[in-house]
């Protein structure tokens, strides 16, 4: 699958029924990138014999990570002992796949109530990004993604941290926000996007489910030249068949762009 630079394009580490490790090995070859998640924080009896593998087969193929820290914890939090955990749940994960070396790791910013943040807990959050920006040794690798807010209430965290963002197409369909408009406006920031399709209220459907013209500013605006280097569009699916399905979707829509793409003139 061959994606136009800047970005490269890859998918979730559970497109088939099973652990990491055969996941990582259906998937090399066939995508340049794949999205570790981490619903949990890791327990001691985690399996993690597969990072071996992953790392031979990240060198035959080219592949690269990024990985989706957990989601059962609260970075926001001003509890100061949940925040300690939080963070320290994302580090030990940080520290066991570095030798993968992953582009991006992807958080949410979860406080201590659904309710949008408030200023406490926005600095409980840039204090979280920004130990785990050391962690990782590069700030703009720490990836915030708009789960339950946009990422305009989540502004003073990331920009006192120098966190970058993940736009969640999905997420913010479903919320009814200005698609276009909040791309274009945080492109520079943006190192990943999850791309998905949304179908009667749910998201994680197929790429099929977007409107052509929708997918194609999608693509459009984040692969212009204003946004960051090393970028990564993840297909954002749980199913094969809808993955499948995403990647003749987009790979046909890319195309078409290429196509219609004025051609330089030689001389």
């Amino acid at each position: 699958m061959n994606a136009p630079p800047p970005f490269r394009v890859g998918t979730t580490s559970f497109i088939i029924p099973a652990d990491y490790g055969p996941n990582i090995q259906f998937l090399a070859g066939k995508t340049e990138d794949i999205a570790l998640l981490f619903f949990e924080s890791l327990k001691p009896n985690t399996e993690l014999s597969w990072l071996e593998e992953a790392r031979t087969l990240q060198d035959r193929h080219d592949l690269t990570f990024t990985v989706h820290l957990p989601a059962d914890i609260r970075l926001a939090s001003t509890r100061e002992s949940l925040r300690a955990q939080a963070i320290a749940s994302c580090e030990t994960i940080m520290r066991m796949l570095a030798p993968l070396q992953p582009k991006a790791y992807v958080c949410h910013a979860d406080g201590d109530s659904e309710q949008p943040l408030n200023r406490s807990e926005l600095t409980a959050l840039s204090r979280s990004l920004i130990r785990l920006g050391e962690c990782c040794g590069d700030a703009s690798r720490i990836c915030v993604e708009n789960v339950r807010e946009s990422h305009d209430t989540l502004r003073p965290a990331l920009q006192d941290s120098g966190a970058s963002i993940c736009y969640d197409l999905g997420h913010a369909i479903l919320r009814d926000q200005p698609v276009l408009q909040e791309l274009r406006q945080w492109l520079p920031h943006c190192r990943v996007l999850h791309l998905h399709g949304v179908k009667e209220g749910r998201d994680h459907h197929p790429l099929s489910e977007l409107p052509p013209h929708l997918l194609q500013e999608v693509l459009e605006i984040f692969g212009s030249p204003e946004g960051p280097p090393n970028r990564t569009l993840t297909l954002e699916l749980f199913h094969r068949d809808r993955w499948e399905s995403s990647v003749r979707t987009l790979n046909a829509m890319l195309a078409e762009m290429n196509r219609l793409r004025p051609k330089e003139v030689t001389r």
